[in-house]
């Protein structure tokens, strides 16, 4: 009897024991990493945002501290500027591996608003995953919900999309006022809102969740993030004429319900070769992709020179971490500011394509 008793003892220490270990490793994680609660939606122009008022920190690539705004994206809680630049954007727009003054977004803020630091005269409409192909589908949405837009900027890290990925995207998303923001979570399961309190609370838990921790299938090698697969020159499956037919209608649904600026910023992978240089990824699909832009009068800004220029003459890889491999993952602070430049002078005038 003794020894049970022993043992059930035992057994509730180490329990006791795990819980505490694990609630400590959760506090401990707090300055690493914390994400939001994720909200899906239908509506709208993304296909989810985040936990409106909350704050995201990032340590495993770079390292960041952003704040949810009242929409669920991650700006400062100002307001917004009339006649401001909206930002669409994936992963690098959203910029959580830099500080959130040092995004492209916010480096473009500064310029455009004269020392003004009370409104935000470029807003930052980004998630993960928002790509071209699904900026198209959201663009009316997000244009209805930021309506005092003068100009887009839509942020490209490849022009690689096959004919397949648009379809069905050239039919607009509306905006709805009741998946936005706020009104989204309040307007949730009471059983929904407690689990994504629970993964606030627990961000040790969002982490291992999280795609970071994701194993890919077949290789089992973990990958930092989600990106298209690219589509190697020889292996391409569609012709000239079809891609440019793709990219036409995505370009006329925009066009269609926008007539003012509209800046496409493309940035290519850039990384370090073999013999210390610094090689840009060339696509075939690149000069298409222009060509279908001057058609429409879109203006192209490739980053490509700039960042060869910045590599050449100082030596800056405009990604890559110290966490992390030269010239792998997303924008550093000086892809940021390069970017930020290069989106000013075409939106002054002086760098259209």
């Amino acid at each position: 009897m003794k020894q049970k008793k022993r043992n059930i003892k035992n057994l509730i220490q180490w329990i006791l024991a795990c819980i505490v270990a694990f609630v400590l490793a959760n506090v401990l994680i707090l300055p690493y990493w914390y994400a939001p609660g994720w909200i899906p939606r239908a509506g709208c122009s993304t296909s989810a945002i985040y936990h409106a008022g909350e704050f995201v920190i990032n340590g495993y690539e770079g390292y960041g501290y952003s704040h949810v705004d009242f929409r669920g994206y991650l700006n400062e809680d100002l307001p917004v500027a009339q006649d401001h630049v909206l930002v669409l954007g994936c992963s690098h727009t959203k910029g959580t591996e830099v500080p959130m003054g040092k995004r492209f977004s916010s480096l473009l803020n500064d310029k455009l608003s004269g020392g003004d630091d009370s409104i935000l005269y470029a807003y930052n409409l980004s998630i993960d995953g928002f790509y071209f192909p699904a900026i198209v589908h959201g663009f009316k949405a997000a244009i209805d919900e930021m309506a005092t837009t003068n100009a887009v900027v839509i942020e490209i890290p490849t022009t690689e999309f096959s004919p397949e990925e648009f379809e069905g995207k050239y039919y607009p998303k509306h905006y709805d006022y009741t998946q936005a923001g706020s009104w989204l979570y309040y307007s949730l399961p009471t059983k929904t809102r407690v689990q994504i309190r629970l993964k606030e609370v627990l961000p040790l838990v969002s982490l291992y969740l999280s795609k970071q921790l994701v194993f890919e299938q077949g290789t089992k090698k973990p990958f930092i993030y989600e990106v298209p697969e690219p589509v190697k020159e020889e292996a391409l499956d569609f012709t000239k004429e079809e891609y440019q037919t793709a990219i036409d209608n995505a370009l006329f649904s925009i066009c269609f319900f926008w007539g003012e600026d509209l800046i496409i910023y493309y940035h290519p992978e850039a990384t370090i070769a073999e013999d210390g240089s610094l090689k840009i990824k060339e696509s075939i699909t690149t000069p298409w992709f222009k060509e279908v832009c001057e058609k429409y009068n879109v203006t192209f800004v490739d980053a490509t020179e700039a960042f060869l220029e910045a590599y050449e003459q100082d030596y800056i890889v405009p990604y890559g971490f110290s966490n992390t491999a030269p010239g792998e993952g997303h924008l550093n602070e000086d892809g940021h500011r390069i970017s930020a430049e290069l989106i000013y002078e075409a939106l002054k005038g002086g760098n259209e394509e």
